[in-house]
């Protein structure tokens, strides 16, 4: 049986994945000056590692949340 090694990469998974923990509002452009690499490499390694864009909770046309409203007078 063969043993499944993953090649040496320029990006470590686990420190990705511990400086996205530690600042969830990164932009590529800064992690990849964190990891001395491109923002395109650090976009493919997030993928791979199914950490996406940040979902924002779906807005109105007012503008507001559905929660967020206020109920007027009676």
């Amino acid at each position: 049986m063969k043993v499944k090694r993953t090649r040496k990469r320029k990006i470590d998974r686990e420190k990705l994945r511990q400086a996205v923990a530690e600042k969830p509002d990164a932009y590529l452009r800064e992690l990849a000056e964190q990891f001395a690499c491109t923002e395109q490499a650090v976009f493919y390694m997030l993928r791979n590692l199914g950490i996406t864009l940040k979902k924002n909770p779906s807005r109105t046309a007012s503008g507001l949340r559905k929660n967020e409203r206020s109920s007027g007078p009676g």
